[in-house]
């Protein structure tokens, strides 16, 4: 099956939705067994040579490469373009995974320190203090109060 088509039903990751866009990457990482490969646990094993030499474990690298390039393309196909840029120096999925969670973790300490400074809140003409999107969603549409 191609890439593409294994991906379109997953949403595409654009630095706001880091939850729902895992959720479906690791589903597709899982099925394909690609999961310790991306979270850095099955690493390109060491070259071993023999008395002669040789590379001995040539076949058990060119497999691992083959899984490491499966999981990248995943990675890439669900990942709008303005984050791809972030992943162009990555020579692996575990690089490529650690640099989104980077990202997303810098995003979500930046929202924290928002909701936390009460010069990045908004307040409604009752008083009411808005601080996070679910506030504000909830505000905007009526909900609880």
């Amino acid at each position: 099956m191609s890439t593409l088509r294994e991906v379109s039903h997953i949403a595409k990751f654009n630095g706001q939705n880091f939850p729902l866009w895992k959720f479906g990457c690791w589903l597709l990482l899982e099925q394909h067994q690609l999961v310790k490969i991306v979270n850095g646990q099955e690493r390109l094993p060491v070259e071993t040579l023999n008395a002669d030499r040789v590379v001995t474990n040539a076949e058990v690298r060119a497999r691992w490469q083959e899984r490491d390039i499966l999981a990248r393309n995943y990675l890439v196909a669900t990942i709008e373009t303005q984050q791809q840029r972030a992943l162009v120096n990555c020579n692996t999925a575990h690089e490529m995974w650690m640099r989104i969670s980077a990202q997303h973790l810098r995003n979500a300490v930046e929202n924290q320190h928002v909701r936390n400074n009460p010069s990045q809140q908004t307040t409604t003409r009752s008083g009411r203090r808005i601080t996070t999107p679910a506030h504000l969603r909830d505000y905007c549409l009526g909900g609880p109060r």
